[in-house]
């Protein structure tokens, strides 16, 4: 309307002053009439009136607020005299048009010049410096204050205080702070929500507690500032301080005050607190309820997560993408997969299905209940599977011993141009455990040193027991080797390949070496470094070994505890094998397998046999080793009767197939007993290929027995199987010269000869 009235008084050729020309400005400013400002200034430059200092002022705020920097420059070069309103109206233009340095040059001008600034025109300045992140600039800004003694100004301490906070430079707002005299208001919340910017929750809460005993009182956005404090508080004694705060104070604002105390003590993971407060609410909302139930999972609590979850559905909630991903790992934890695939529903109706770390969540879900279908359908539905997704499906195809679908995905990933990650090789070198894989271990070491991953302690550690577990401690070695510092895991690893390896003297030097280099043994080293001295029959080092774990605190481990059995068991300590049976309180199957084949080993057959009853009475279930143990106590003592029985009992009544060394006990059991030729048609009706064991076996006891017909049958199966091994050779040419056959004793001596089948050479291990 003013710049209406304007336009028809130049029409009518009406006298212009200087109170028309700012009234015609103001009404353009209102306006946002950018053309109506450019008329009033052409006029005013034709009639003269530029020159004037209020009318002057008016065009700069006027071109501040809808021109640009150049029209701003352009207008103060025109502009004879600036005052401290001009000065303040073009800094706030510079300000706002991004144009800092033009705003510090005139700055650093109008000092030169003495003239006088507000202190409103320095805190908008510091404002505006502080919402464009122009940290620099707002220094260079503070230091002119000083120079012109406007430092001890509240109104611009606050802003200094509030661009420090705001930059992250809290140990400036903090020292502005302190150095402030005359605070008011503003300065303590300048502070106070400057902390909770930086999520300094508790310092934030003390610096309240410090403002109220001042004497100072809050108002309404001291107290949301408290509140954005207490919403990063992570000490749950500063919660409870600040909740009952709140409490006191919630008359200044009672909305959202009881899901920011949730928050609080969500964040200092206060569950009991957290639970009171989330009960005693009025209204439970859709936060409150998200709140809770991460809560709930970040403590371990899944069953309450879940049944938070159940609740929220029924009542009908919305629950965020996080939550819902939450509820899904919960499902995973406790195998709840019916409530899992509820919770998938709900994703997907909620359209959070495409959210890579919801997805990540079901696919680890399915996979882990072993529903592959699932699982790959929901993997081949992520547009962009991150390296996570790809790990998932590694490491459950491993779990699972899938190794043709582990190297599809490896090979998925190499045409994708996806790096791999420590996590993924580690889940590739999980399916190599036998020697059939070794070559895939091989290419997977070839990938690590390829992408530079020698420093990752963890798979090298996973390389050493692949090789392990591939029966190749020679390159298991050469790993440790390439480890610059290997940790407890690493020498923990090579302890035990070497001794599951039957490399036992190999294992306890090991042992040695690692104890003197400082690491520390764990319960599997123990474990492994005693069955080696079990393999040795080593008592006395085996016996210190035991002192060390116990002196580790690893004694009540049940695997260390089955390795001892068996050590003090194989080095005829029958009586400590038995006390550290008795000691051992969760016996698992490998505890009563141990001390059967302890007293087997020492030829106590009956005592072996009535821990074998006993096994059964308390539950325990065997399994294959046990009726190796069980039959080797029957071979020692002849008792071919009850061998037979535990023979034919173990797939009659446990489904338990006899094996290959099941078939030789028996075997040898019916030739100590004289019946070679029953030991003959067993032999002949095993399920499989007859190994030379069993023929061996039949053909010592043709020697001992001096049954040539037999022994020629046992030697030529054996020669067939193992033509290069000199026993068999030996003990058909001693079973010849048992008959007093010398002229056929000479024959295979000399067919030996002809072979180029050398006789082993004895040796004694003796420990001194």
């Amino acid at each position: 309307m003013g710049s209406s009235f304007f336009c028809e008084m130049l029409r009518a050729g009406m006298p212009l002053t200087q109170s028309s020309f700012v009234s015609a400005l103001v009404a353009s400013a209102e306006m946002a009439s950018a053309n109506c400002l450019w008329q009033v200034h052409v006029s005013s430059l034709k009639l003269g009136f530029l020159s004037d200092c209020c009318v002057g002022n008016a065009l700069l705020k006027g071109y501040a607020n809808f021109g640009g920097v150049v029209d701003l420059r352009k207008l103060s070069e025109g502009t004879r005299v600036l005052d401290d309103i001009s000065v303040e109206i073009l800094l706030r233009g510079y300000a706002q048009h991004g144009a800092f340095s033009d705003a510090l040059k005139l700055f650093k001008s109008c000092i030169r010049d003495r003239i006088t600034f507000s202190s409103y025109a320095f805190s908008s300045l510091l404002s505006l410096c502080a919402s464009s992140g122009l940290v620099d600039c707002a220094v260079q800004f503070h230091a002119s204050v000083v120079k012109v003694g406007l430092d001890v100004d509240v109104s611009v301490v606050n802003s200094l205080i509030m661009m420090y906070s705001r930059s992250c430079n809290l140990e400036d707002a903090e020292q502005l702070f302190n150095w402030c005299n005359s605070r008011d208001i503003v300065t303590w919340n300048s502070l106070i929500s400057g902390l909770a910017y930086n999520s300094r929750g508790d310092a934030g809460i003390a610096l309240v507690q410090r403002m109220l005993l001042s004497g100072m009182q809050m108002n309404e956005s001291s107290f949301w500032s408290f509140l954005s404090c207490c919403a990063s508080i992570t000490n749950l004694e500063n919660a409870r301080r600040a909740h009952v705060q709140v409490l006191k104070l919630r008359g200044l604002v009672d909305q959202g005050t009881d899901n920011i105390i949730l928050t609080m003590y969500c964040k200092s993971k206060g569950l009991k607190y957290a639970e009171n407060v989330f009960e005693s609410m009025e209204g439970q909302d859709n936060v409150s309820f998200n709140m809770m139930m991460s809560l709930y999972r970040s403590c371990g609590y899944f069953t309450e997560s879940v049944e938070l979850f159940l609740l929220a559905h029924e009542e009908g909630h919305w629950l965020n993408e996080a939550v819902l991903s939450g509820v899904i790992c919960s499902c995973s934890v406790l195998n709840l997969l019916d409530l899992g695939e509820q919770a998938h529903g709900s994703i997907t109706k909620a359209g959070f299905g495409n959210f890579p770390f919801v997805a990540n969540s079901i696919l680890e879900m399915y996979s882990q209940d072993g529903r592959i279908d699932e699982m790959e359908q929901i993997f081949y539905d992520i547009a962009k599977p991150d390296i996570f997704s790809w790990n998932t499906l590694f490491m459950c195809y491993a779990s699972f011993g899938l190794i043709n679908k582990v190297c599809e995905i490896w090979q998925k990933m190499e045409d994708l141009g996806v790096n791999p990650n420590e996590f993924s090789y580690s889940a590739l070198l999980a399916v190599c455990s036998s020697a059939a894989t070794l070559f895939i271990g091989r290419q997977v070491h070839a990938s690590i040193l390829k992408m530079g991953l020698l420093f990752d302690v963890a798979l090298m550690n996973s390389l050493i027991t692949m090789y392990s577990n591939c029966h190749t401690m020679k390159e298991a070695l050469a790993v440790f080797k390439e480890i610059s510092l290997p940790d407890n895991i690493s020498w923990n690893a090579m302890v035990s390949g070497y001794a599951q390896n039957g490399l036992a003297e190999e294992s306890v030097k090991f042992y040695i070496i690692m104890n003197r280099s400082g690491a520390k043994a764990n319960y599997s080293t123990y474990a492994s470094v005693c069955m080696a001295c079990a393999t040795l029959s080593e008592f006395r080092l085996g016996s210190q070994f035991h002192v060390q774990a116990i002196t580790s605190g690893c004694e009540s481990d049940v695997p260390l505890s089955n390795s001892l059995v068996a050590m003090y068991g194989k080095c005829g300590r029958i009586d400590d094998s038995f006390k550290i049976f008795q000691g051992t309180e969760s016996k698992d199957v490998i505890t009563w397998n141990s001390l059967i084949c302890a007293y087997a080993h020492n030829g106590l057959a009956s005592k072996a046999i009535d821990v074998f009853e006993e096994m059964k009475l308390s539950g325990m279930e065997p399994n294959g080793v046990t009726f190796v143990g069980v039959l080797s106590a029957c071979c020692n003592a002849g008792l071919v009767s009850e061998a037979w029985y535990y023979f034919n009992s173990m797939h009659e009544n446990y489904g338990i197939t006899p094996l290959e060394e099941h078939y030789s006990c028996m075997v040898d059991i019916l030739c100590r007993a004289g019946k070679l030729e029953e030991a003959k048609d067993l032999i002949d009706s095993m399920p499989f290929d007859q190994c030379s064991l069993v023929w061996r076996i039949l053909l010592n006891a043709c020697k001992v027995n001096g049954n040539l017909i037999l022994g020629k049958v046992a030697a030529k199966r054996i020669m067939q199987l193992e033509p290069r091994d000199s026993a068999s050779y030996i003990l058909l040419s001693d079973t010849y010269g048992s008959v007093g056959d010398r002229e056929n004793k000479a024959r295979v001596r000399m067919l030996m000869k002809d072979m180029g089948v050398k006789k082993t050479v004895g040796f004694s291990w003796i420990s001194s």
